[in-house]
């Protein structure tokens, strides 16, 4: 049940942000931002918060969640037929690399991703 509490977090910050970002401020469509933000939520929470935040910790998890999201962003955007994807895409993905930061935090110090990393 913490997944889907955190998976729902994620979700809905996600959907907020691609909302604001590309449907207010760059007018792409809103099911473009829907798409975008679901399929990154998803995407990121499987592979970079899963994965990589529990054996490598919050950098390398956060840098993870800003390629794989500019890459989802900008090949939707593309294959949309948009023009001028990329800075809207990376500027998208800075902004969540921003809350991933907080983000991962969250489920290190809640216990909903263990810490696997070696000690030292």
């Amino acid at each position: 049940m913490r997944h889907v509490k955190a998976l729902g977090i994620k979700l809905a910050v996600q959907l907020l942000w691609a909302w604001v970002f590309f449907h207010l401020i760059y007018s792409f469509t809103l099911s473009a931002a829907i798409i975008i933000a679901v399929t990154s939520a998803i995407l990121l929470y499987l592979l970079s918060d899963w994965f990589i935040l529990r054996k490598l910790g919050n950098l390398p998890a956060t840098l993870m969640d800003i390629l794989a999201t500019l890459s989802v962003a900008w090949v939707f955007l593309n294959m949309s037929g948009s023009t001028g994807a990329f800075l809207p895409s990376l500027y998208f993905a800075l902004g969540i690399g921003f809350y991933e930061l907080i983000f991962h935090e969250y489920l290190t110090k809640s216990g909903i991703v263990p810490d696997e990393r070696p000690s030292h």
